[in-house]
């Protein structure tokens, strides 16, 4: 998904930004907005092309290849797919809610700029995805703990100190901005997961939208999963595809859908009452409204001798005999 991001002004008199094209610049900006917040980004020059030049005919491979040249990115693989990392990344984008989506190998994070000595903390800096985090990532809980992220400015990474506020009396008064604590990691995957249904039904990448954050926030506070938005997104593009439709560029299309799955799977999940007692449960209730009672079920509740439980019985407001309530 294209996130937006801050240009500083020294990258244009940078040597290395400056011996690379004007083609090769332009898609080095582009690739800033198409990197989660650890400067990862997927190596899909297709995929590039389409979202950065959809209307220009340039070579993306050998654009690449030219920032792979000047040290500007650099190339690996994990899970047998191609990513690259963006030099210096994480000094100059500091996004207000971080989040790292594609795995790195520990060897890149000084090159993307991670705990750099920038102007915030490093105990602030967003936690890149690990081998081992990214599996873990992928089967926790729909909303798990929710980090503190300290306030901070979009575009300048400036974070809101704790100030002292004095009254006329002279006491001091904290007065701390509370931190705010998104489901960042569960709204990340579960974005990744209505991308994956999208490429999957289409076979192109979906070009994500200014909503989907807010819309991935939703879901993830109301508990979806990542495997319930990745199959009721499969369902429903599908359907719109065989009746002729366009297939959505926004998430929300599936909210409504995605509520109802939800509700059915926790239904679903929910304890059950044993068979008989919601048998006797309806043959209670029907007396109680119809006064209709089947011979093969004994003496009716009206009566002291009735076989039902004694709790439904009482539910309906019959009187159990004394006996019964004692056995």
């Amino acid at each position: 998904m294209a996130r937006i991001r801050s240009l500083h002004p020294g990258w244009f008199t940078d040597e290395a930004w400056v011996s690379v094209s004007a083609h090769a610049r332009l898609l080095g900006i582009g690739i800033w907005t198409e990197s989660d917040d650890c400067g990862a980004f997927e190596w899909k020059p297709l995929t590039l092309k389409m979202r950065l030049f959809p209307a220009d005919g340039v070579d993306i491979g050998a654009l690449l290849a030219e920032l792979e040249t000047a040290d500007l990115i650099r190339r690996y693989e994990h899970g047998g797919r191609q990513f690259g990392a963006v030099r210096n990344f994480m000094r100059f984008q500091r996004p207000k809610k971080p989040k790292s989506v594609h795995f790195m190998p520990v060897e890149f994070r000084t090159y993307v700029g991670q705990n750099a000595g920038g102007s915030e903390p490093e105990h602030n800096e967003p936690e890149a995805v690990t081998e081992k985090s990214e599996l873990e990532a992928r089967q926790r809980t729909p909303v798990p703990p929710k980090p503190e992220i300290a306030p901070q400015m979009e575009d300048g990474g400036w974070r809101m100190e704790d100030e002292k506020v004095k009254t006329g009396g002279g006491i001091s008064l904290d007065r701390a901005r509370p931190a705010p604590t998104p489901p960042v990691a569960a709204a990340a995957d579960l974005i990744l997961a209505f991308d994956e249904a999208y490429e999957d039904t289409i076979g192109q990448p979906r070009r994500g939208t200014s909503r989907d954050q807010d819309t991935a926030d939703e879901w993830a506070e109301a508990g979806y999963s990542a495997d319930l938005v990745r199959t009721v997104a499969s369902e429903q593009i599908a359907q719109m595809c065989r009746a002729g439709k366009r297939p959505p560029s926004h998430m929300g299309i599936i909210t409504t859908d995605l509520a109802s799955a939800h509700a059915a799977q926790v239904k679903r999940d929910e304890p059950r009452e044993p068979d008989d007692v919601v048998q006797w449960r309806a043959r209670v209730s029907g007396f109680r409204a119809k006064r209709f009672w089947s011979a093969m079920w004994g003496e009716p509740p009206s009566d002291p001798r009735c076989a039902a439980p004694v709790s439904i019985l009482a539910e309906f407001g019959f009187r159990p005999p004394q006996t019964k309530e004692d056995a």
